[in-house]
């Protein structure tokens, strides 16, 4: 086993390549922070002490030897699950993303009311996080939501396209999909309007814009 990285860092690009003998390849490509930048422009870089990275594998056959394979998926992280046979991992993803959309816009137009009715938006964000409403993107974009400001995490670009794999897919199997549709076609405003490469948390952008603000 081969594992070629460099330190993780909240402004750097990272590479791993992982491999088994010729039954089994993993190949990662992590995008952690903003495109390159020049010298001059980069900001201090700060250490990672933890990452939440999802993995979708590819085998070289039709058959992944999974028990061959988690010593390398366990030098990864801790929490490994088998979704099944080629293509459940990428259904899990589109759940995912799903998911995700539904909680990026509700933090959003929660953000936005709690603006609108005269409160402190970041105390508002800080007496819920401990309770049923908590949730990573509560704690880590709703200041972005309140600044107005979406520095790259990840691409309103990128996920508006995990975001039509997701409602191709519940096309296929007949599932509605309200929200992510909404989620969708708001994310496709923002992208035709040059905002595409912002953090998805962009999306309070559209709601923050319908309320006035």
């Amino acid at each position: 086993m081969n594992i070629f990285s460099d330190k993780f860092h909240s402004n750097d690009y990272i590479l791993l390549n992982f491999s088994m003998k010729s039954t089994f390849c993993l190949l990662v490509i992590v995008l952690l922070a903003a495109p390159a930048q020049t010298h001059a422009q980069q900001e201090p870089k700060t250490p990672f002490t933890k990452m939440y990275l999802p993995v979708w594998l590819e085998a070289r056959d039709h058959c992944l030897d999974v028990a061959r394979a988690m010593p390398v998926l366990e030098a990864m992280g801790s929490s490994i699950t088998h979704m099944g046979p080629s293509g459940a991992g990428q259904a899990t993803k589109a759940v995912n993303q799903v998911i995700l959309s539904g909680v990026y816009l509700g933090v959003a137009e929660g953000m936005v009311l709690a603006m609108k009715s005269g409160l402190d938006a970041e105390k508002v964000a800080g007496a819920l996080a401990g309770g049923a409403a908590g949730s990573w993107i509560l704690d880590n974009r709703s200041g972005r939501m309140i600044d107005n400001e979406y520095p790259l995490g990840f691409r309103i670009a990128l996920h508006l396209k995990d975001l039509h794999i997701a409602l191709e897919m519940a096309r296929e199997v007949g599932a509605a999909l309200p929200v992510s549709a909404m989620a969708s076609q708001i994310e496709a405003g923002l992208v035709a309007r040059g905002y595409g490469d912002e953090d998805n948390s962009a999306l309070a952008r559209a709601v923050r814009d319908w309320s006035g603000m």
